[in-house]
């Protein structure tokens, strides 16, 4: 199951408030969870980075194994980040997140749903970076905890979402005009660069065109 059909199937909606809340919601964000996911990919990833090493310090084993604590570093770092799990009990929630333990109970949650973002990856492939927002309340004030998404499973993020109820606020429709607007405007812009690019391409082909004549 791809990404967007998560983010159809489970509330996306900012503007929402949870109504009912059945069964006790658990789920689970861990590396044994990602390393399950991903098998291929992490191997695959693995014989490159060491072909790339190998190649890069040619046999310098002192360089390859500074290099190698490095990406052990950055995964550690990685792991530590998005490790998290949330369990219901009785009325209240507990999220150990960053392995510290925190309590919302459940008159406190406001909401629970799925943000996507639209980024660039190498500066021209465009990708969706999708997280996991709690929105409650603490010390009076309305607090937004975002989680990463990398290692859940898809499925579990799917039943976990099922043993919610949503009302869908009227700000809503306000926000969904918000995004329509600016997906246009992104469009537009991205329609108007692509011609200014082809104009720009054929009048150096009828210049280059003119001079090899000349």
């Amino acid at each position: 199951m791809k990404w967007k059909d998560i983010y159809n199937k489970c509330n996306n909606k900012l503007y929402c408030q949870i109504t009912d809340i059945k069964g006790s919601p658990t789920l689970h964000s861990n590396f044994k969870i990602f390393l399950k996911n991903n098998k291929a990919k992490i191997l695959i990833f693995m014989i490159i980075l060491l072909a790339l090493l190998f190649y890069a310090y040619k046999l310098n084993l002192a360089s390859i194994g500074v290099a190698i604590v490095l990406v052990l570093i950055l995964v550690f770092a990685l792991i530590y980040n998005n490790t998290y799990t949330i369990e219901a009990k009785k009325d209240k929630f507990i999220f150990n997140v960053d392995f510290n333990k925190m309590t919302i109970k459940y008159e406190d949650l406001i909401n629970i749903y799925l943000s996507r973002k639209n980024t660039k990856m190498l500066m021209f492939f465009p990708i969706y970076i999708y997280s996991l927002n709690v929105i409650f309340i603490k010390d009076e004030q309305q607090v937004c905890m975002t989680l990463t998404t990398i290692m859940l499973d898809k499925n579990e993020l799917v039943k976990f979402f099922d043993n919610f109820k949503f009302e869908v606020l009227p700000q809503q429709e306000q926000e969904d005009e918000k995004i329509k607007e600016d997906r246009q405007a992104k469009k537009a812009i991205y329609i108007t660069t692509a011609i200014v690019f082809i104009v720009l391409f054929v009048i150096l082909m009828v210049v280059f065109a003119i001079k090899g004549i000349k």
